[in-house]
């Protein structure tokens, strides 16, 4: 068993990447969408509109938010003890980051190159609307994830692997993650390394998020 994060710029082409290789380990793929429902089912409704906006000074010093997002870390160490799972972003590699059976992975690449994938995604003709668009997303992540951990989000001391897919290709990206994951899992198999089935959890909430896995 192993766990894969994966962070990434916009128009990097991370999104595909991570699906790509949750396919090929036969790992479950846990994305924005899996991981509001499991805050729904908590009754956490509002948890997407601190996601997807930039925290107000408010937000910042509001109990409510920091509850909410207290709530968000148990989900997420949650989801990782369930084991075989790739995290699209979330800031997972924060508080995954000290298991010895978590890769961390960052995609990034080159502004020019981001711009062109996201006219072409999002059928946009005006290269500085698209880049206006590239650098609103990235301050919304960064403002979340700063809040939520108290990191620099983009560091790539981070992280483990870190892809530039201006210059390498997504096959080549997808195939050396993959390799690396099931290297991993050899080398931790038998260990007593620190490993995320360890992670003291909520047992209903574990119940929910393997329900929702559909374990």
């Amino acid at each position: 068993m192993a766990v894969i994060t994966i962070s990434r710029l916009v128009g990097s082409k991370g999104t595909f990447i991570g699906k790509e290789v949750a396919k090929r380990m036969k790992y479950d793929y846990v994305d924005r969408e899996l991981i509001q429902e499991i805050m729904n089912q908590y009754g956490e409704v509002g948890f997407k509109k601190i996601y997807d906006t930039k925290l107000s000074i408010w937000d910042k010093y509001s109990g409510i938010t920091d509850n909410m997002l207290d709530f968000f870390k148990r989900v997420m160490l949650s989801i990782a003890k369930s084991g075989n799972v790739v995290i699209i972003g979330r800031g997972s590699f924060v508080s995954l980051g000290k298991y010895e059976d978590v890769l961390d992975a960052m995609i990034y690449a080159p502004m020019r190159t981001r711009i062109k994938a996201i006219m072409e995604m999002r059928n946009i003709t005006d290269t500085d609307k698209a880049e206006k668009y590239i650098l609103h997303k990235e301050e919304v992540r960064q403002s979340f994830i700063e809040h939520t951990y108290d990191i620099k989000w983009n560091q790539i001391d981070n992280f483990d692997m870190v892809f530039n897919t201006g210059k390498l290709s997504t096959e080549l990206v997808i195939d050396t993650i993959v390799m690396a994951g099931k290297n991993l899992e050899s080398k931790v198999a038998g260990t007593d390394a620190l490993l995320t089935s360890a992670i003291e959890s909520d047992e209903i909430l574990d119940n929910t998020v393997k329900q929702l896995l559909k374990r």
